[in-house]
């Protein structure tokens, strides 16, 4: 648990900030002056510094005013282009000044983030061209940090060259910000980063720490707090409980929320919400004690018991784990031997806690008693998940992640806390994103938010897409095993049209490893790059550079900007049904139990808008020009038609290859 108190907070969150760029006399005139000024601001000041005028954008930022006007919740879609960041910024920019307390700006990316808080971002130009001295600052995750209490405790340990790097680099560091040391393994950062699991209530180093210091920096923020959803939920559960033991909570006390990205808001939350199952837990408690003199015995027979405990149940939950290399989260099957595992480690780690406590009261004045503390409230956490797992999927919802090795075990029902924590507070709430609705139904985001009274806006692109892009969607691939051999060869048919060019997307890291290997069997004359190979950072860096090269990716859905030359298709090989997820799968038995289809309630609208999406990617500018081609039209004629929906009504629709042969060629000739 954080905890941190800082002297001068709350007057600091209370001041007016009163650096309006208009005149107003009181709340209800505000509103009143704030409509003209963003009308001046979009029709007169900003085209004469060369934006164009969107009408998309104006609409959206009105009734994001409404939002703030009413401190209601607001589900603002706005097509990709349309300029929504520069629409939150500038009205909740005066609303912030308004209330004198800073808006939080929170995206489940750090594209979005570095988009906008970049000396060349959005919120650097507009601070620079329109003159409003904004101040915004960056809150990264607490992991980022390090804590000074173990950097001491690991100058005790046995060296090698990467622990005494983080040794050097820590006695210079500002604010211990893991940046500074990009190439360190996340295994030696562990051993000096801040975790949930200190204690800095009870350390000497209170208030004076580089963490400290990191967090004054950004706490200081008039205007804009920036991070990302991960933060800004964790954030959010504890508030009150600190806020009633006089307490700080990470972020400061702010005047409205924009949640960029809303779509992606489920997995944060829930994981938030929940607990992390990991035997590094247990090992890495266990290692730090086995360093100590004098331990008494009988806590050195808990540890070894533990250890032993932990071994067990963690072999008999990966057997449980249903394997499944399509899924980035798979299923656990709470058997019987699995749930008896978790009881008999908790009641050890019980035990464990009990002889710690004893250990704790015979070293009150000594450098241990801290990392003690930390250790014991390590151990609730495990135990409240182990609970949680025990709580039956009636109640819970467990899976495991392969990457981290790692099982998440969270509440079922959450949308209720959202409430009581976020949206029962009074103050605008705004989701936003290219993609909230699928087709014009908000139903989605009401079912993950519980929202049901939120303000809804939707609006398109502002491009002419009619002129803009082809679309072809094939009919004609067969629905069986041959699907991905076939798909390769009408791949390579596709590539000639854009010379290349092209983004090709996948509904798993198999159908993306499949598709790789066809399409190196086909000889292409176009550089073939692929998610896995390299970071993300750099596949893309090379895409850019290399502009007829061909990129597969099976999470380049959203989050990918490549303006220009080097993106001019989109190739769509699967559908982005959600797989077998346990987080989807409760909500398909939630719209079970109401009686609701869970295809049409879940299935569906999650595939088409990741699928809205994925077209995104390919016109971010008024000159870029392309091609989108599906070909996956889906399980059945209900599917089919959706997916057409999808499609901007701008956009004519060709299942004849040669027609969308010379529509894209056409296109691609009028924007060179």
């Amino acid at each position: 648990m954080l905890l941190l108190s800082q002297r001068g907070f709350f007057k600091m969150s209370s001041m007016s900030w009163a650096n309006m760029p208009f005149k107003y006399r009181g709340e209800s005139d505000f509103f009143i002056q704030l409509d003209k000024w963003i009308g001046d601001v979009f029709y007169e000041q900003l085209p004469l510094l060369g934006y164009e005028t969107r009408e998309e954008q104006i609409y959206t930022t009105y009734h994001i005013v409404k939002a703030l006007r009413e401190r209601a919740v607001l589900f603002g879609e706005a097509g990709s282009g349309t300029g929504k960041t520069f629409a939150y910024i500038l009205t909740c920019l005066c609303y912030a000044r308004l209330k004198g307390m800073p808006v939080v700006l929170s995206s489940a990316s750090p594209v979005l983030q570095e988009q906008l808080t970049h000396p060349h971002g959005d919120i650097a130009t507009l601070s620079r061209t329109l003159g409003l001295n904004i101040d915004a600052r960056l809150a990264k995750s607490p992991e980022h940090y390090l804590c000074e209490v173990k950097v001491e405790r690991l100058k005790w340990v046995p060296k090698h060259r990467e622990r005494q790097k983080v040794l050097a680099w820590a006695e210079n560091s500002t604010y211990g910000d893991r940046s500074e040391l990009p190439h360190i393994s996340d295994a030696t950062w562990s051993q000096v980063a801040w975790d949930s699991g200190l204690r800095c209530d009870r350390c000497k180093r209170k208030g004076y720490c580089r963490f400290a210091k990191a967090r004054r920096q950004f706490q200081g923020a008039k205007d804009f707090i920036v991070c990302e959803h991960q933060v800004f939920f964790n954030d959010l559960w504890d508030r009150e409980e600190l806020k009633l033991r006089r307490m700080v909570p990470y972020l400061p006390d702010y005047a409205a929320v924009v949640l960029d990205e809303g779509h992606l808001v489920e997995l944060p939350i829930a994981k938030t919400l929940g607990r992390e199952l990991n035997q590094a837990t247990i090992k890495n408690i266990i290692t730090d004690l086995s360093g100590l003199d004098g331990l008494r015995m009988t806590l050195l027979e808990k540890m070894e018991e533990t250890e032993a405990r932990a071994r067990r149940f963690f072999t008999t939950l990966t057997h449980a784990v249903v394997v499944d290399q399509r899924a980035e989260r798979m299923h656990i099957n709470r058997v019987i031997e699995l749930m008896d595992a978790a009881q008999l480690l908790s009641n050890v780690v019980e035990a464990f806690q009990d002889e710690l406590m004893i250990e704790e009261s015979m070293n009150e004045q000594t450098p241990y008693a801290l990392a003690l503390a930390s250790h014991q409230d390590r151990l609730d956490q495990l135990r409240q998940g182990l609970r949680l797992l025990q709580s039956g999927e009636e109640h819970s919802v467990a899976w495991w992640e392969p990457e981290d090795s790692s099982a998440y075990v969270i509440p079922r029902e959450y949308s209720q806390q959202l409430h009581t924590e976020l949206l029962s507070k009074h103050i605008p709430v705004l989701f936003t994103s290219s993609t909230l609705a699928a087709g014009k139904s908000f139903d989605y985001m009401h079912h993950i938010t519980g929202a049901m009274d939120a303000i809804h806006s939707q609006v398109g692109v502002p491009f002419n897409l009619h002129e803009q892009v082809a679309c072809y969607v094939a009919l004609d691939l067969p629905h069986n095993d041959d699907y991905l051999r076939s798909a390769a060869i009408r791949i390579k048919e596709l590539l000639a049209i854009t010379e290349g060019r092209t983004l090709i997307l996948c509904s798993s890291p198999v159908d993306r490893s499949n598709i790789v290997a066809h399409l190196s069997q086909q000889d292409l004359p176009y550089r073939l790059l692929w998610e896995g190979q390299a970071s993300r950072t750099k596949l893309l860096d090379e895409f850019r550079s290399d502009t007829t090269s061909v990129l597969v990716g099976n999470s380049f859905w959203e989050g990918v900007d490549v303006p220009g030359e080097s993106l001019s298709q989109i190739i769509v090989l699967t559908l982005p049904f959600p797989r077998h997820d346990p987080l989807v799968e409760a909500r398909r038995r939630e719209a079970r139990e109401k009686g609701l289809d869970p295809t049409e309630t879940v299935d569906v609208p999650s595939m088409l808008i990741k699928l809205r999406q994925g077209f995104g990617r390919l016109i971010r500018t008024s000159v870029d020009r392309g091609l989108i081609s599906v070909l996956d039209s889906g399980p059945n004629t209900e599917t089919f038609d959706r997916v057409i929906e999808a499609i901007p009504k701008q956009i004519e629709v060709t299942h004849d290859l040669a027609e969308a042969k010379e529509r894209t060629r056409k296109l691609l000739a009028q924007g060179s």
